[in-house]
């Protein structure tokens, strides 16, 4: 039903209704509405969104500074819609919002997931967890499915053992740094020639050939 995806930069590059405007008229292919001022910028998305029912995903919303975004995406035109994550409540005008609460997944099925990771790795440093590890695992990520993944993702490389993964975690989880330290091990995974490639693909509005680009210097 949508058009497009338009996914926000990362709040804390210093996300406001301007960049926002730019990343829609980017992603939508009009570039002109870049080199307008802020006031024509919000008219032309308006309109363009109006054309082109989009998607907007908004991250870590908790961060943004003001209500200029809040309200710009309490006013979209018909047809388009906004996908926002929040550790806060009560970022939007009342009634303007639907808000679904995730929860981390209870011990049961903590466990399961665990299981069912562990089957798929080749580890036995995942594949051989205790219950009681499994239950150390289960409360201190409280059941969030992706810090489960990510701490046997270290456990099964042996690059930590669990102890220390587990206190990794929690530090990356009270200075909100869990997914840059995901991202910036999982890049380092990466041998140069696919690090270059992913460097190129934003280049590429339009689906492209392989050979196109293999020639991106």
């Amino acid at each position: 039903r949508f058009n497009a995806y338009v996914w926000a930069p990362d709040p804390r590059t210093g996300l406001d209704l301007d960049a926002l405007f730019d990343t829609i008229g980017h992603v939508l292919q009009r570039e002109d509405i870049c080199r307008r001022n802020i006031e024509e910028k919000r008219r032309e998305v308006i309109n363009l969104l109006k054309e082109r029912p989009s998607l907007l995903i908004l991250n870590s919303f908790e961060q943004i500074k003001g209500p200029e975004i809040a309200s710009f995406l309490a006013e979209l035109p018909a047809g388009s819609r906004a996908i926002v994550t929040s550790r806060k409540a009560g970022l939007f005008p009342a009634g303007t919002s639907q808000v679904l609460r995730l929860n981390g997944l209870n011990r049961k099925d903590s466990h399961k997931l665990i299981q069912i990771i562990g089957e798929r790795s080749a580890s036995p440093y995942v594949q051989d967890l205790s219950l009681e590890e499994m239950d150390a695992i289960w409360r201190k990520t409280g059941g969030l499915p992706l810090a489960i993944g990510w701490l046997l993702g270290l456990v099964s490389r042996k690059q930590q053992n669990l102890e220390t993964a587990i206190g990794n975690l929690l530090r990356n989880l009270e200075t909100n740094t869990l997914f840059t330290d995901v991202f910036a091990r999982s890049w380092d995974l990466l041998t140069p020639e696919a690090q270059h490639l992913l460097l190129a693909m934003p280049l590429f509005v339009d689906p492209v050939l392989r050979s196109e680009e293999g020639r991106v210097g």
